[in-house]
């Protein structure tokens, strides 16, 4: 697994999260590529599960893009791209209720081979 990416969110708000998401042998994944996708949110002190937020499906054609993403929201990180994006759905659940403590948001992509792992870890501000 990689180190985690960083982010900052506010206190009771959602955030975009942007990756580029490479298989194990270093190539860009596919949304065919991906059987199925989960994801987890808890604290980063104790690793207490953020309640609606555990082992959450989404399907894969939601989070990512065939093709590397160059625009806006990338801005200037680089002149590669992102295929993974997503916006983290609070409507029935919030997710960032404590200000001053970093949350990780945990996903697990399911391959036919094995597992994709990467976190996020965001600051409550």
């Amino acid at each position: 697994m990689s180190a985690p990416v960083q982010g900052v969110v506010f206190k009771d708000g959602t955030a975009t999260l942007l990756a580029r998401v490479v298989g194990h042998e270093a190539t860009p994944i596919t949304i065919a590529t991906v059987l199925s996708a989960k994801y987890s949110i808890t604290t980063v002190d104790d690793d207490s599960a953020v309640a609606g937020h555990q082992e959450v499906s989404v399907e894969p054609s939601s989070l990512l893009y065939n093709t590397l993403q160059v625009d806006d929201l990338w801005g200037d990180i680089d002149s590669v791209g992102y295929n993974f994006k997503w916006l983290i759905d609070i409507s029935t659940h919030p997710a960032f209720v404590v200000r001053g403590i970093k949350y990780r948001v945990q996903w697990v992509l399911t391959t036919a081979t094995q597992p994709i792992v990467f976190d996020f870890v965001v600051n409550v501000v």
